[in-house]
């Protein structure tokens, strides 16, 4: 049975897809409970992704993707959000 490879380009641009709309849903939580600085992180890491799904392969732009992530999981953390996590005990 023959394997079906997938170019490297397409793998990266669905890697920065699902980190694009993550950040979009964190952001939209954050903007619920009013985490406005976490929310706004988390809009600016939405748009570096989209920018690298475009390029996948510039690392440049992947590279800009990755610290606004990490940026956007700062802030949720300074609210008290941990994203991989659970989330905080009320």
């Amino acid at each position: 049975m023959p394997t079906t490879v997938i170019p490297l380009s397409v793998r990266l641009a669905a890697f920065h897809e699902s980190q694009r709309d993550w950040h979009h849903e964190m952001a939209g939580k954050h903007g619920e409970h009013g985490h406005e600085r976490a929310e706004q992180d988390h809009l600016e890491a939405a748009a570096a992704h989209e920018a690298a799904m475009a390029k996948p392969l510039d690392e440049r732009l992947a590279g800009a993707a990755m610290r606004a992530s990490s940026m956007a999981d700062e802030a949720s953390q300074k609210v008290g959000v941990r994203p991989f996590l659970p989330g905080p005990k009320r």
